[in-house]
């Protein structure tokens, strides 16, 4: 289990935002369980201004190219502009196998999305399609 919890530093302290929600996911390790405390500043995910450009622009010009639906299309442009790699192993920890599965876009910083479409705009290139800059006027 992950607890993640926002909170606001001040005059060198953090102030948790959600204390109720704090103590009631702390109370959920055991006692003595030993944790990691990791904080660091908020990044913004996505916009919805970027993810409209993703579902309205991006994903239906190579589903058009391409023949298939916007899920479909949605689904193999991650697989090709997101993969996650991971290890299969055994018990006794040797490698089967590596696996390659498509990342998720939901969490995305802002910057993490804007490299997404800057990659799809390269792959597009490459396979005739021209996609066009978030800024430009779609037709």
């Amino acid at each position: 289990m992950k607890l993640s919890v926002r909170g606001l530093v001040r005059n060198g302290k953090i102030a948790i935002r959600d204390k109720r929600a704090y103590d009631l996911g702390v109370a959920k390790f055991l006692d003595g369980q030993e944790v990691v405390v990791t904080i660091g500043p908020v990044e913004k995910v996505r916009s919805v201004r970027q993810n409209n450009f993703w579902w309205g622009v991006v994903v239906p010009y190579f589903a058009a190219h391409c023949g298939y639906t916007h899920e479909e299309m949605h689904e193999a442009l991650k697989a090709e502009l997101l993969p996650v790699r991971r290890l299969l192993h055994d018990r006794e920890g040797e490698i089967l196998r590596e696996v390659v599965t498509p990342g998720s876009t939901a969490t995305l910083t802002t910057q993490q999305f804007n490299e997404l479409i800057e990659r799809a705009q390269q792959l597009g290139t490459e396979m005739g399609i021209v996609i066009p800059d978030p800024n430009q006027a779609v037709a």
